[in-house]
C-alpha cells in the first residue's frame, strides 16, 4: 500500500523562506516541513558604534537602501536597540520595521539602514550629488537665471546632513538651481 498523502495549509499568508522536503518525500508529524514569511514589513538590523549610541531611541524614522535596489529607498521606525555592546565591534544592533508592500525586500539581503536623528523645520538643502569639491573647499554649479546654459561655480558652507540631502548655510539663496548630474563634466 502506497503511504498516506496529507496536505497541509500554513496558518499565516507569505512566501515560502526555506523549505526541507520537496514534493513526494516521506515525512513524519513531528518534521520541520517548510518556513513561511509574510514580507509586507521586515526586519531591517544595522550596527550603531558606541560613541553614536545617545544619538539614536526607539521611534526615530530609518531608511534602508539595498545594493539590489539602489533607486529605491525603504522607510521604516527604529522598534528597539540591542541589549549589549558587540566586545569585538563596539557596536550595538538597531532593529528598524521596513515597509515592504511590492516585497522587494528578502531575508538576509545586505542594506545600508539610516537613522534620522534630527532634523531642521525649515533649511536651504540641496541633494549630495550637487556638491562637489574636498571638505573646506566645497562647492556647486549654479544654473544662471538669464542664460540656461550657462552654469557658475559657488563656493559653499554646510550644515547638517543626512544619506540624501545636505544643508547649505552659506553661498546659496532660496530659489537657485543647481546641478546635480553632470556636474562632473562642469568643471
Amino acid at each position: 500500500d502506497p503511504p498516506p498523502r496529507a496536505r497541509y495549509g500554513s496558518p499565516v499568508s507569505g512566501v515560502v523562506t526555506d523549505r526541507h522536503v520537496v514534493l513526494g518525500d516521506d515525512v513524519d508529524p513531528s518534521q520541520h516541513l517548510l518556513e513561511v514569511a509574510d514580507l509586507t514589513e521586515v526586519l531591517a538590523v544595522g550596527r550603531i558604534f558606541e560613541g553614536q549610541v545617545g544619538r539614536v531611541a526607539v521611534g526615530q524614522k530609518g531608511r534602508v537602501r539595498v545594493p539590489s535596489y539602489p533607486d529605491e529607498v525603504f522607510e521604516g521606525v527604529i522598534e528597539r536597540l540591542g541589549g549589549k555592546l558587540d566586545p569585538t565591534t563596539r557596536s550595538l544592533a538597531v532593529y528598524a520595521r521596513v515597509a515592504n508592500p511590492a516585497g522587494l525586500l528578502r531575508a538576509h539581503m545586505r542594506a545600508t539602514l539610516t537613522v534620522v536623528t534630527g532634523g531642521a523645520d525649515l533649511a536651504l538643502a540641496v541633494p549630495r550629488s550637487a556638491v562637489l569639491g574636498e571638505a573646506g573647499h566645497l562647492f556647486v554649479f549654479v544654473q544662471d537665471e538669464e542664460q540656461a546654459t550657462r552654469f557658475e561655480r559657488r563656493a559653499i558652507v554646510l550644515g547638517v546632513e543626512n544619506d540624501r540631502v545636505v544643508e547649505v548655510v552659506d553661498g546659496l539663496l532660496p530659489g537657485e538651481r543647481v546641478v546635480s548630474e553632470g556636474n562632473y563634466s562642469l568643471q
